[in-house]
């Protein structure tokens, strides 16, 4: 089972679909960006259960492997 957090650092008043914010897989360390609510559910999807980067990846300075020596 995969975990997220999910960081939204804005959101419209206007528009509640325009949402801006990151995904980070906390078992990978794999960090997506979203700007709409449909990006998010992307990025969710779109994260790698083994870690394996992919379009759009941004790898996390404290993922699990980085702590864990290698």
């Amino acid at each position: 089972m995969d975990s997220f957090l999910i960081r939204i650092y804005r959101r419209s008043p206007d528009d509640p679909e325009e949402v801006v914010g990151i995904v980070e897989n906390i078992n990978t360390g794999q960090r997506r960006p979203f700007n709409s609510l449909a990006g998010l559910c992307q990025a969710i999807s779109a994260t790698d259960p083994n870690g394996k980067d992919s379009p759009g990846t941004v790898k996390s300075k404290n993922s699990r492997k980085s702590r864990k020596g290698g």
